[in-house]
């Protein structure tokens, strides 16, 4: 059988993708009863031999890629905080207005923390992503040296959110950043966060991934 293309891969991906977020959901926000979870059980019994035996998948970066965080890289479609084709993660889309990044998302009942609230963690995690895309134009990698978030109100379940992340200052390798997380269409702040990014130099982040790699060359070769 000949590889997919790499759109039509894509698509089925995300397909599966959206449908096992749909089944953790009802498995999650509802008290499904005993005879559909034992049929539910065993389907995926019989689909899960489907996934098994593949080749892993690799990460290579480029000398002359511009940064781990440009969210059209393929890695970060698998992204656990935000990507499109991982299950675990919520959908969330991003796009930018002038100097300042924004995230759109939507949490369902399966990132549920206290009662009707989003957990505070996926809040922490989804600052980090968006100011990765903020760090994304620059020349040069950056990873996160420091993370803080006050969170001023209760982030709600099941309603359209506002992310926003900017730059507000840089100096040599060290960039300073900020960010706001709003509902949706108002001004209501929920949490705002400041971030500090370090630029990390490519060779050091080509090590990273050649790392990785010879990590799963050596989990290939016990395997066989």
């Amino acid at each position: 059988m000949t590889a997919s293309r790499p759109r039509a891969r894509q698509a089925q991906q995300q397909k599966i993708g959206e449908t096992l977020r749909r089944l953790n959901e009802r498995l999650v926000a509802d008290h499904v009863d005993d005879d559909s979870l034992q049929r539910l059980a065993l389907l995926l019994e019989k689909a899960e031999p489907l996934v098994l035996g593949h080749p892993p998948r690799r990460r290579e970066v480029r000398a002359d890629q511009d940064s781990a965080y440009d969210y059209g890289s393929q890695q970060n479609l698998f992204t656990p905080v935000s990507g499109a084709l991982n299950a675990v993660a919520p959908k969330v889309r991003y796009f930018r207005e002038g100097e300042t990044a924004v995230a759109e998302v939507f949490y369902s009942a399966a990132f549920e923390g206290g009662p009707g609230l989003v957990h505070g963690g996926f809040t922490a995690a989804l600052f980090d992503e968006l100011f990765g895309i903020v760090q994304a134009p620059k020349s040069t990698p950056s990873m996160t040296g420091k993370l803080q978030v006050q969170y001023r109100k209760p982030v709600p379940l099941k309603q359209p959110l506002r992310f926003e992340g900017w730059c507000e200052s840089h100096k040599g390798r060290k960039s300073v950043l900020k960010g706001r997380l709003m509902l949706a269409g108002t001004q209501v702040i929920l949490a705002e966060a400041e971030a500090l990014f370090i630029d990390v130099d490519h060779a050091l982040y080509q090590d990273f991934s050649r790392q990785r790699n010879a990590q799963l060359n050596a989990e290939l070769s016990a395997e066989q």
